[in-house]
């Protein structure tokens, strides 16, 4: 029925006006609600932080989805709170705005954590929040975590883009360094406990680069994996990277609806079926 009304509004000339009216219907009903809103708060499990949302991406990308006290990626959120200890190290690779960056560093009083970003238009953002948040643990890294030391490219975009990755296509890029993890921790001396990684498809070449590390006991991944983009992107089977975990003796829990504040963990094998986006929590067996 929708089908048919959008086809003979289309025919009339009249669905793009009215697509564009409730656009700016919506944008105006937005700015009414979060215009004066600088900020968004985290309140959980003892825990409270801030992040600026004076910039309209900042703004549009914590509301109104995270409106109502409500967290982003809850089991997420509380799997860094449950496992991070005061004097633990914690990489978070692919940062974007700091959100899970000033988490960490709130919890690791006596440790550090080392932040990957490769969006420049996010550098300033992310340290804007650790700047709200005094957290003065944690190196940004202009960075991206790959299976070489060189450089990738990315488009050049003129705004932040929470799906920006390398391989992706546009009319511009630009170079960015590169680096392997496992250079990075031998370079600067560390022993990390726990490690996110967030890079829209990218998953194997950060994991590709770290082998040493993965060998590492008691190491804790929490990845988001990104199951078209790596094969699309990447040319690389989601499966390929589950066996690279467990041949590494980790066990692999799925994060089922992993945004969802009723998400739950599910322990899966080499085997089990991925799609979408979805996150794995990898813990070692020992």
């Amino acid at each position: 029925m929708k089908k048919s009304i959008k086809s003979i509004l289309q025919s009339f000339g009249l669905l793009a006006p009215i697509q564009k009216f409730r656009l700016r219907k919506k944008e105006e009903a937005f700015q009414a609600t979060y215009a004066k809103i600088d900020f968004w708060e985290l309140n959980s499990s003892g825990l409270s932080l801030k992040f600026h949302s004076k910039d309209q991406y900042s703004k549009k990308w914590f509301y109104p989805r995270y409106d109502h006290r409500k967290i982003h990626e809850p089991i997420a959120t509380n799997l860094f709170i449950e496992h991070l200890k005061p004097n633990s190290h914690v990489m978070d690779i692919g940062a974007h705005l700091g959100y899970f960056t000033c988490l960490a560093s709130h919890l690791v009083k006596r440790g550090s954590v080392h932040a990957f970003e490769i969006d420049p238009q996010c550098y300033e953002l992310i340290k804007n929040n650790l700047d709200l948040n005094k957290a003065e643990n944690v190196i940004i890294n202009k960075l991206a975590a790959s299976d070489k030391n060189d450089f990738e490219k990315i488009p050049l975009l003129e705004e932040p883009n929470p799906g920006l990755m390398i391989n992706a296509k546009g009319k511009e890029y630009i170079n960015i360094p590169c680096t392997k993890i496992d250079d990075y921790i031998q370079s600067n001396d560390l022993t990390i406990d726990f490690i996110k990684i967030d890079v829209v498809g990218a998953e194997m070449k950060v994991l590709n680069g770290m082998k040493k590390v993965l060998k590492q006991d008691q190491l804790k991944l929490l990845i988001e994996v990104h199951v078209a983009h790596l094969e699309n992107y990447f040319n690389t089977d989601y499966k390929d990277l589950l066996k690279l975990l467990i041949n590494n003796g980790f066990e692999l829990y799925n994060i089922d609806a992993h945004r969802a504040s009723e998400s739950k963990l599910k322990k899966i094998n080499q085997q089990s079926t991925l799609s979408g986006n979805t996150m794995l929590w990898c813990v070692k067996n020992n």
